[in-house]
C-alpha cells in the first residue's frame, strides 16, 4: 500500500505536468497571435483614390548647381561659418515622389 508521501510526490508530478502543459499552451497561443498580427496585410488605398501627383520639377544641370550652392551656403551658416564641409556627415537621398525619402531623412534623427 502506497504511503501518504508517495501519493504527495505523485500529485506534485501531475501538478507539474499540468503547469508545464498550460505554460507551453499559453506560449504557443501568444506566439500565434503575435505572428498573425505581424503577418496581417497592409491595406493600401485604391489607385483611383490616390491624389494626383503635383507638377513635376525638371532639374537641369544649372538649376542643380544653383540649388547645391544655395544649400552649401545655408549649411555654412548653420555650422557657424565653417569652411569645412565634412564637419557634419552628408547624406544624399534620391527617389521618386512618394518614395519615402522624406520619411527616411526625418527618421535619421539629425540634430540640425
Amino acid at each position: 500500500m502506497p504511503t501518504m508521501l508517495d501519493l504527495l510526490q505523485d500529485l506534485q508530478l501531475v501538478l507539474f505536468a499540468v503547469a508545464a502543459t498550460a505554460t507551453l499552451g499559453l506560449t504557443l497561443l501568444f506566439w500565434l497571435r503575435l505572428r498573425r498580427l505581424r503577418l496581417a496585410p497592409v491595406v493600401a488605398a485604391p489607385v483611383d483614390q490616390m491624389a494626383p501627383p503635383a507638377e513635376a520639377l525638371v532639374l537641369t544641370p544649372p538649376l542643380m548647381r544653383r540649388a547645391f550652392r544655395h544649400g552649401l551656403a545655408q549649411y555654412r551658416q548653420a555650422v557657424a561659418g565653417s569652411s569645412n564641409p565634412y564637419l557634419v556627415p552628408w547624406v544624399l537621398a534620391a527617389g521618386t515622389r512618394g518614395g519615402g525619402t522624406s520619411a527616411l531623412c526625418a527618421a535619421g534623427g539629425s540634430a540640425r
